[in-house]
């Protein structure tokens, strides 16, 4: 059996290789969101509006996508433009509309996002009237003709009520648009204010925890096992304890059969950020062995003690490393990497953070774009 396994550009961290279903949010527009076309009775060639133009060093060709009715209509590319045409002639007075979708293909054999057609059969007179007689001619009296111009009167009234009507529909469509534009920014505004309140929250929980550090990495057997292994990580990196601690108490995890957990609580954030600078100068992970302690873990890991939040949101930052994704690393309590395209130290304050750079890296790898941060080796083993 072998595992394939995706190792980051930077660092030597592994983490499994992955299939990633990327959603047709990503796909490029290049079709217009719906055409409308005209073809006259008889004939096959569409008007279509506007018209369906594409790069054909892209595209390649398109596609008619049918679903329960048969489409009597073929598209073909010609000189950089989709022209329709009527795979028969058509008869108004059996079908006056046709709508279907539309495809374009990409030279890779991709699909783009559909785009609606609307068609319209134009009615042309077959049966033109036929006369006996070259000309007719006949006598109107007063009366008829005063009834034609009441008649002609009263349509003309009927017209322009129509056209009031339709003056005012449009004028209290034009209100509706501008107050749902007004909404939709109050609403956008709003989202906006509630994510930097949800981020606040977050902080302020992990301010609590500022002053703790978990060491983790193996399971508490004795009852003052705890302060055995502190003293020992103290002890192997060079720390003095003695002042600087206000708490050490051990954390059992139940439902966790390999790993329970230390918590050291200091006086001052300085403490432990002097601790955990003490830690990092051995440049090297602390085994179980060296605290002599029994694990079935290789190393003995020390962190800040995040808040359920600030732990999912590392673990998803850390799963973003498949995509390319430098090595993420905690900082005052929050995640840190490195941004995909500044290169610059960037703060995952939440969900919205690793949307964007999940969609940074999915677009790169589409693209094909060379990028030093972004360059992942594969390695393969086996056993």
């Amino acid at each position: 059996m072998a595992i394939v396994w995706i190792k980051s550009g930077v660092g030597n961290s592994l983490a499994p290789s992955c299939i990633l279903w990327v959603d047709s949010f990503f796909f490029e527009r290049v079709l217009e969101t719906s055409y409308h076309g005209l073809i006259k009775e008889n004939e096959t060639f569409v008007e279509i509006t506007p018209l369906i133009k594409v790069d054909e060093t892209k595209i390649c060709g398109f596609h008619i996508i049918k679903k329960n009715k048969e489409i009597p209509f073929q598209i073909e590319l010609v000189n950089e433009l989709g022209i329709l045409k009527a795979k028969k002639s058509l008869n108004c007075e059996k079908r006056k509309n046709y709508k279907f979708d539309i495809t374009a293909v990409f030279c890779d054999g991709s699909h783009s996002k559909s785009a609606s057609v609307h068609i319209s059969v134009i009615d042309i007179n077959e049966y033109s009237p036929t006369f006996l007689q070259p000309s007719y001619v006949t006598e109107s009296s007063k009366e008829n003709k005063a009834a034609a111009d009441q008649n002609i009167s009263q349509q003309l009234e009927e017209i322009n009520a129509k056209l009031a009507k339709l003056d005012s529909l449009e004028k209290l469509n034009k209100d509706l648009l501008t107050k749902l534009l007004k909404l939709s920014q109050r609403v956008d505004a709003v989202t906006v204010e509630n994510r930097k309140l949800k981020q606040e929250v977050v902080d302020l929980k992990q301010a609590q925890l500022q002053k703790e550090v978990l060491i983790k990495g193996f399971k508490l057997e004795q009852p003052k096992q705890h302060l055995e292994a502190f003293n020992k990580v103290c002890e192997l990196v060079g720390f003095e304890a003695s002042k600087d601690v206000e708490e050490v108490r051990p954390l059992v995890f139940k439902q966790n059969k390999r790993t329970d957990a230390v918590l050291v609580k200091f006086w001052r954030v300085q403490d432990k950020q002097r601790f955990i600078g003490c830690v990092r100068a051995l440049k090297r992970p602390v085994t179980p062995a060296e605290l002599n302690i029994r694990s079935q873990n290789k190393f003995v890991l020390v962190q800040d003690h995040l808040t359920p939040e600030k732990l999912e949101l590392h673990r998803q930052t850390w799963e973003l490393c498949k995509l390319g994704l430098q090595r993420p690393w905690i900082y005052n309590g929050s995640t840190w990497t490195t941004h995909p395209e500044t290169n610059k130290r960037f703060r995952v304050a939440d969900s919205g953070d690793l949307e964007d750079l999940q969609f940074i890296l999915v677009t790169a790898q589409q693209t094909g774009r060379k990028d030093p941060a972004l360059s992942t080796e594969v390695i393969v083993s086996g056993n």
